[in-house]
């Protein structure tokens, strides 16, 4: 830890050489914050990291809100490889073990969470879904690849 704490300092340090920091209280912050982030990301780097999981499925759906009837519920567009809809993954972090206060009446409770990551979409999905799409792992190489990279 004292190694990447040593490490942030010196990339602190090289990132605003131009800056002196005896200057002034914005200066000592901003070598504050630059060793910070630096110490995040080297940690990141070196090792921390999110276990990784994998939730199978045939088709996904993003909401339809151009197709929405006058007065009614947005109907859902639904996605798959093709038409005879194959198994696929989408690629997820997972906490087996994450305490959190997640609604008053229950209190600190200890659950499983996860998430599916998401990536720009592509020319299928961009038309329905602007914003992003579940990044989807097609076959067994690229579920092991996820599972297991560092």
């Amino acid at each position: 830890m004292l190694t990447l704490v040593v490490t942030s300092i010196i990339i602190s340090r090289s990132l605003f050489s131009f800056l002196p920091i005896a200057n002034s209280f914005g200066v000592c912050q901003l070598y504050a914050q630059a060793a910070y982030w630096a110490l995040v990301i080297v940690a990141v780097h070196v090792g921390m990291r999110w276990p990784c999981c994998i939730v199978p499925t045939t088709s996904f759906a993003e909401p339809d809100p151009v197709n929405k009837p006058e007065g009614g519920r947005t109907p859902n567009a639904w996605f798959a490889l093709n038409e005879e809809q194959p198994l696929f993954w989408f690629a997820g972090i997972c906490v087996p073990q994450w305490t959190s206060v997640r609604k008053v009446k229950e209190g600190l409770i200890t659950t499983y969470l996860y998430g599916f990551l998401t990536t720009e979409p592509n020319g299928i999905v961009a038309p329905i879904h602007q914003k992003a799409m579940p990044v989807i792992l097609r076959n067994d190489e690229e579920v092991e690849i996820w599972l297991t990279a560092p």
